[in-house]
């Protein structure tokens, strides 16, 4: 039976090279993948005062929903949301009132914090974080952080390492430097 299985399946496999141009096709219209887009938004929708950051899933066509949401926080607001390439860790910045704002990451599917120990040391505001595609990169702009030139500079924190990571010539001590963005791979 196994040498049957085998014979059959390398017969559909010549096949399908000879006359399938080399790559196989869905049998099928049901059998097509619809390619699914994640966003992460920060809305007023749930509390008119605090923003609250949402994931919507889009099937790629013509249908989306909201499938998920960072957890409340009383009197915060979240904001500026970046994901992964593959949508499963969320950063953003958490302002609540009253404190300087700070940078949380979410693990979207376990629906809790990823703690950022390392980040948290800083009596002072830390905004626009941004992930590289895979996750491991955190960009963001950060006042007047001991070791940096001072005003708005920005940091970048190795997630895996969990140390920062030099950027020379980048800030300046004169001019501010803010909201940064990675490209989808992470290398620009």
């Amino acid at each position: 039976m196994v040498n049957r299985f085998s014979q059959s399946t390398l017969q559909r496999a010549i096949l399908l090279l000879l006359f399938g141009g080399g790559h196989i096709s869905p049998l099928h219209a049901d059998d097509v993948v619809k390619p699914k887009l994640r966003i992460a938004l920060t809305s007023l929708r749930e509390r008119p005062l605090y923003t609250v950051v949402y994931f919507y899933d889009h099937d790629g066509v013509n249908s989306g929903t909201i499938v998920g949401q960072v957890a409340l926080q009383p009197s915060r607001s979240d904001h500026h949301p970046a994901l992964s390439r593959d949508g499963k860790q969320c950063v953003f910045a958490a302002e609540v009132v009253s404190k300087v704002s700070t940078i949380l990451s979410w693990d979207v599917a376990a629906k809790k914090t990823i703690p950022l120990t390392e980040l948290s040391k800083t009596p002072n505001a830390q905004m626009a974080p941004t992930l590289s595609g895979d996750g491991n990169l955190l960009a963001f702009e950060a006042w007047n952080r001991t070791g940096s030139p001072g005003r708005w500079d920005i940091l970048l924190f190795d997630l895996k390492k969990k140390s920062f990571v030099d950027l020379p010539n980048l800030n300046t001590t004169r001019d501010d430097e803010r909201k940064p963005a990675f490209s989808q791979d992470g290398r620009w």
